[in-house]
């Protein structure tokens, strides 16, 4: 018998996976390679989540991602790291240097339940978050909290494949 922690490729039903499901787990095999294979060669930690983001934004096939780091004291948060499509590095960004908590309910819900995000698929959005969307160029957006304890996410903006499929996006997180 296997521990929880342990993985046995035997249980896996492949006659219930979706083509979708088996392209997202090969492409998230071939990343986590890729990963190891560039870790090898840096070891400044910048370098390491820079990366690490351009690799899962191209794997959902989004414009920008980036790690949201929030302060529960103060009631904010703030773009820590992040990488952009468009211009191939980590310039600019619509962010406000500081963004309230308060004004991304759902966000704030997902946080202190430690919950994946996928709006607006599967998470509603308010009429106040669609006004900050606008702003920051989101059609749709995806993430998952830092690992327990969480204070901050990891984002994906407008992805265009795997939207639903958060497994790279959890173990990046």
């Amino acid at each position: 018998m296997l521990k929880n922690h342990e993985f046995d490729p035997d249980e896996i039903d492949l006659s219930k996976c979706s083509p979708e499901d088996i392209k997202a787990a090969l492409g998230i095999s071939q990343m986590l390679v890729r990963l190891e294979s560039q870790f090898r060669r840096d070891l400044d930690p910048k370098t390491i989540i820079m990366k690490v983001l351009k690799l899962t934004c191209s794997f959902y096939g989004g414009d920008w991602t980036g790690v949201l780091d929030i302060d529960p004291e103060v009631g904010v948060w703030t773009a820590h790291w992040w990488y952009n499509v468009e211009t191939d590095g980590m310039t600019p960004t619509n962010f406000n240097e500081f963004e309230n908590v308060s004004e991304y309910v759902t966000w704030a819900k997902a946080l202190d339940e430690e919950r994946t995000l996928c709006i607006p698929m599967i998470d509603p959005m308010t009429e106040q978050e669609k006004i900050h969307y606008r702003r920051l160029g989101t059609k749709t957006v995806i993430a998952a909290p830092f690992y327990k304890g969480a204070t901050g996410f990891v984002v994906v903006r407008n992805p265009t494949q795997y939207e639903t499929n958060l497994d790279l996006l959890k173990l990046v997180a």
